[in-house]
């Protein structure tokens, strides 16, 4: 194929074999019949000058409506202790005694109490076991006791019972489900899910119920889907994301779905995942993306309520530059329902028609233009965003 004006034209004698995902402003040249599917979202970079480390932990405070990040490690292997704050605009350091150095702890918002909840992490081989508290202004330890020392878990905040969940990580015996209150911690389950490291959580506030994905086991990555309603885990038999473990997750409220980006297949090898995913509840399809941050693992993704948009943070990238290449970029996914205006023309006989969709496929014969078998049909799109 060749570019001319910014559209794709057909050399002689080709004709197009497969269904291709439209760009935004961009021309494509399909067979007829082709159903065309889009992107429903963006990805933009804000920020490239935040935080630059993998394992952090973070949480959006939507009292206060900012992104809260604290921890993880940089790339010289340093644990860092220290508390960041992310307006929308810029990071900002916040100097106050803390939780001390440590990553793959685990953080959620509790919006009853308005306060960061922080459980476990590790330094090297020594696990934490202490329960912190971060209100905007300081830190205070809540606990030393409850869920046994752990890094790699996962935790979400269930607003409809006002307690924050915790599952797995590298502790013992790391399949058990733990519940805080605000006060103390209550061992919720043991078992039924099979323990693992690195799995994502959310909070599904539409549907009331706790969603987990993948994490890695052993040697193993898992790519299976569970809810949690408060009294038992429920297995969902679904196709879905491929296996994986450190993934980003965040429940879009405005759309009502849970949102999955990235994460790592391969143990030290091999290049991390770039491939996003939606959950609705019953269902994971894959998000097709005209842009993207770039493959990476181990980042912090929070959906920001106030300004309806997810935001991801750091991480890294097993296939950089040895060791690995760590990131400090922000970036925010805007699901915001997108308008697109469609120009369709028949390059054999010139027929043109244009119409508007906020659908995410459309076919220019179903929506009249008249073809013919052997004919080429060419489909401009532009994209607006809906207020």
């Amino acid at each position: 194929m060749r570019r001319e004006n910014g559209c794709t034209k057909p050399q002689t004698g080709m004709r197009p074999r497969v269904p291709v995902p439209v760009l935004v402003g961009a021309c494509l040249t399909l067979a007829v019949g082709t159903t065309v599917a889009e992107a429903r979202g963006t990805w933009s970079k804000v920020s490239g000058a935040g935080p630059k480390r993998e394992s952090a932990a973070m949480a959006y405070d939507s009292a206060r409506g900012v992104t809260v990040l604290f921890g993880g490690v940089d790339q010289q292997g340093k644990y860092d202790s220290s508390t960041f704050e992310f307006d929308g605009v810029s990071w900002q350091k916040i100097d106050v005694p803390g939780p001390s150095g440590r990553q793959e702890s685990a953080m959620a918002y509790d919006s009853s109490r308005e306060v960061v909840v922080l459980f476990g992490g590790r330094r090297g081989d020594n696990r934490r076991g202490d329960t912190w508290e971060w209100n905007g202004i300081s830190w205070s330890l809540r606990a030393t006791g409850g869920p046994s020392p752990r890094g790699g878990h996962a935790m979400a905040y269930d607003s409809d019972r006002g307690v924050t969940v915790l599952f797995g990580g590298d502790g013992q015996p790391g399949n058990d489900t733990w519940e805080w209150d605000g006060v103390s911690w209550i061992r919720a389950a043991a078992g039924g899910v099979p323990g693992r490291v690195g799995p994502a959580m959310i909070y599904d506030a539409e549907r009331a119920v706790t969603v987990l994905f993948g994490g890695a086991r052993g040697m193993g990555f898992l790519g299976d889907t569970w809810l949690w309603d408060g009294a038992q885990w429920l297995p969902q038999v679904v196709e879905g994301p491929p296996a994986r473990t450190q993934a980003g997750f965040a429940f879009d409220e405005v759309a009502g779905v849970a949102l999955l980006y990235g994460g790592d297949d391969i143990y030290g090898e091999g290049e991390s995942l770039r491939d996003m995913w939606q959950w609705d509840g019953a269902h994971w399809s894959e998000i097709v993306l005209s842009s993207d941050p770039g493959p990476r693992n181990e980042m912090g993704m929070v959906y920001d309520s106030q300004r309806q948009v997810t935001v991801l943070h750091s991480g890294l990238d097993e296939a950089g530059p040895p060791p690995f290449f760590f990131y400090k970029d922000t970036w925010e996914y805007d699901s915001t329902p997108v308008t697109s205006l469609v120009t369709c023309q028949n390059l054999t006989t010139a027929q043109t028609i244009q119409f508007s969709t906020t659908g995410s496929s459309w076919d220019c014969a179903a929506a009249g233009l008249k073809v013919s078998p052997g004919d080429l049909v060419q489909q401009a799109v532009r994209e607006s965003r809906v207020d």
